[in-house]
């Protein structure tokens, strides 16, 4: 019975996993609804303002170009500051502009919160889930990282059926109110309650397959993987 419990015991989830699914979630928030559900507005906002779809789609070339900018000063950025308050920072700015788009009659204002989401989205998404996780992991973090990303893809497809559909019944005013309600719900308490920046936020050390590593080695692990090691300052 002892060697049952003691089974039992070493086979307990470890948190890091817990990060992986929470980071799963955001990615679907993200990039699932404010990336891949992009295209679906562009007919119905051009027909309602009276805009070329070319205009309308162009929003979408400006949240890249937002994005591609942040990406460059990014890292130092997460050098300096604490990575998951930046994470909580920007989720709360991007459900705002998300549904400050159902509100606009012009089609620059949405330019204005494209190039906003961009940034947030570099802020939210794949630099900082790659540096929490390198933390989290000693091992299997290619796993971790392919988990984590694959929500992005599942969000994705699903949120593009869901958002399709309430167009039709709903408009792309209310439905963009909708999504913003989904953003908030899937997103926010993932990254204000459950992600952590380190391992001994939670006093546990980085998950490691087969837990053959001591609690010295975890450690040192957890207290060395540094952002310098991925954004290198000059």
């Amino acid at each position: 019975r002892r060697v049952y419990f003691n089974k039992m015991k070493n086979t307990k989830l470890h948190y890091g996993w817990i990060i992986v699914i929470a980071c799963s979630l955001v990615m679907a928030a993200a990039m699932g609804i404010i990336s891949n559900c992009a295209s679906l507005f562009i007919k119905p906002i051009s027909d309602d303002l009276g805009v070329s779809r070319r205009a309308v789609s162009s929003t979408i070339s400006v949240l890249s170009i937002g994005a591609m900018i942040t990406s460059l000063f990014a890292g130092r950025l997460f050098n300096d500051h604490n990575i998951v308050s930046i994470m909580r920072v920007a989720i709360i700015v991007m459900t705002i502009c998300f549904f400050c788009n159902s509100l606009f009659t012009d089609i620059q204002a949405f330019y204005i919160t494209a190039a906003i989401n961009g940034i947030c989205q570099v802020m939210l998404t794949t630099m900082p889930i790659t540096f929490i996780l390198n933390n989290w992991f000693k091992t299997d973090v290619g796993t971790a990282l392919g988990f984590a990303s694959m929500g992005s893809g599942l969000g994705g497809a699903f949120f593009n059926a869901v958002a399709g559909k309430r167009i039709e019944l709903y408009g792309w005013r209310m439905t963009y109110r909708i999504l913003s309600v989904v953003i908030f719900v899937l997103a926010v308490p993932c990254i204000f309650f459950l992600i952590k920046r380190k391992p001994e936020e939670k006093g546990c050390f980085p998950y490691e397959k087969g837990g053959k590593n001591t609690g010295k080695e975890n450690k040192r692990h957890a207290e060395g993987n540094t952002a310098n090691m991925y954004f290198p300052q000059p």
